[in-house]
């Protein structure tokens, strides 16, 4: 394992990031987590196609667009 690196583009802050899941084939690493940076939780999903070295900009909400939690990515 190398140093933590942030795979999310929302700038540092008061949001959280949390239950984050990951799952790798070869060199794809796909990454899932709840993030209340709106002002209430969305899932976002991003992905490495070089083992991690670097990530897609933006990440991706994809829950529904609700005004309302979508929590427990999986």
């Amino acid at each position: 394992f190398g140093p933590q690196l942030r795979v999310d583009t929302d700038n540092a802050g008061p949001g959280n990031s949390i239950d984050v899941e990951m799952a790798a084939d070869q060199a794809n690493v796909h990454v899932t987590w709840q993030d209340n940076r709106s002002g209430h939780f969305e899932i976002f999903y991003n992905r490495s196609t070089d083992q991690g070295a670097t990530w897609g900009v933006p990440d991706t909400p994809i829950g529904l667009g609700l005004p309302r939690d979508s929590i427990d990515p999986e």
